[in-house]
């Protein structure tokens, strides 16, 4: 494990991002041309992440409920093969995490769903 040299700073809350367990999730990159049934499964992961995270104190309770109903809505979205919405939804809850770093992995991977899904906004 890393040792971070915090000397002069102010840490008011640290979490261990080891409790958090992603090794049975796949966020490896998903094809351009990834269709529902590769993105409905990999955000089903992304989801159960931040609900774990969430759970752990990690992720802030309020943004751990925005990121989830965005995740969930985004779900909705793909099984109505509305890509547009889904990757709307996904925007959303990445700009919500864009502001905990610790959370970058959870942010990627959803990056990489709405990459697939074209970007659009």
């Amino acid at each position: 494990m890393a040792t971070f040299n915090q000397q002069h700073q102010r840490v008011d809350q640290q979490f261990n991002a080891e409790i958090i367990d992603l090794r049975n999730s796949t966020f490896a990159r998903l094809p351009d041309n990834a269709g529902q049934t590769e993105l409905v499964p990999r955000l089903k992961a992304v989801l159960r992440a931040v609900e774990l995270a969430t759970a752990s104190g990690a992720l802030d309770p309020q943004a751990g409920r925005t990121v989830v109903d965005e995740l969930h809505g985004a779900r909705q979205s793909l099984t109505r093969d509305d890509r547009r919405e889904a990757s709307q939804r996904l925007q959303r809850a990445i700009e919500v995490l864009q502001a905990a770093a610790p959370l970058a992995v959870i942010g990627g991977a959803m990056a990489t769903i709405w990459n697939s899904l074209g970007g659009v906004s």
